[in-house]
């Protein structure tokens, strides 16, 4: 009897196109996102090195500052500045070739000691 109802409702779901029966697996998902932290301490008016971070063309890169008070700039594969910014939100950046993109951390000149910070970057 149980054989009977399962077939029944896999046949229905057939039909209707319901997929409810073929969840999408956690494993498959997490391959399709990687997230990590990077922790910064730069001396005032100082800049990071360029952190190259590897992309393929159409992936994501979200960059997550956990601080206002460092501007960053982004570069594409080609060096070529894509924008600076001083507001502490995140972005999300497209890659529009396969290759490196690049993040610069500045911090600003009016501290008298290093300015420490926490950047979490996300490749989707």
């Amino acid at each position: 009897m149980k054989k009977m109802i399962l077939a029944g409702a896999l046949t229905l779901a057939g039909i209707t196109g319901a997929t409810a029966f073929i969840p999408e697996t956690k494993a498959a998902a997490a391959t399709q996102e990687q997230s990590f932290t990077k922790f910064y301490s730069l001396q005032t008016g100082s800049s990071s090195e360029q952190e190259p971070v590897f992309l393929q063309k159409g992936q994501e890169l979200t960059i997550q500052p956990n601080s206002k008070t460092p501007s960053y700039s982004v570069y594409d594969s080609n060096h070529k500045l894509i924008g600076r910014y001083s507001d502490g939100y995140g972005r999300i950046f497209t890659a529009k070739t396969d290759g490196n993109m690049y993040v610069q951390f500045h911090a600003p000149y009016v501290y008298y000691s290093p300015v420490s910070f926490s950047v979490t970057y996300t490749i989707r």
